[in-house]
């Protein structure tokens, strides 16, 4: 197997027939889970009734202003 979570080998570290280890400091796996919990965080936020309300009010706002 030559990737774990989409994260391959460097070519010329291992051969082929050797078994790939990745390290911790190259997998990048605890920044992943950083991002993919602030992506759900913003999710949330964005589908949340009071954020929407707000949208829809600025909207309303700069029409009328240019009116």
């Amino acid at each position: 197997m030559s990737t774990v979570y989409c994260v391959m080998c460097v070519a010329g570290r291992a051969a082929e027939t050797e078994v790939h280890r990745v390290i911790e400091d190259e997998a990048g796996l605890l920044w992943d889970s950083i991002c993919f919990v602030f992506l759900i965080f913003m999710i949330r936020i964005c589908k949340s009734w009071y954020f929407q309300h707000v949208v829809v009010e600025l909207q309303l706002n700069r029409e009328f202003a240019h009116m």
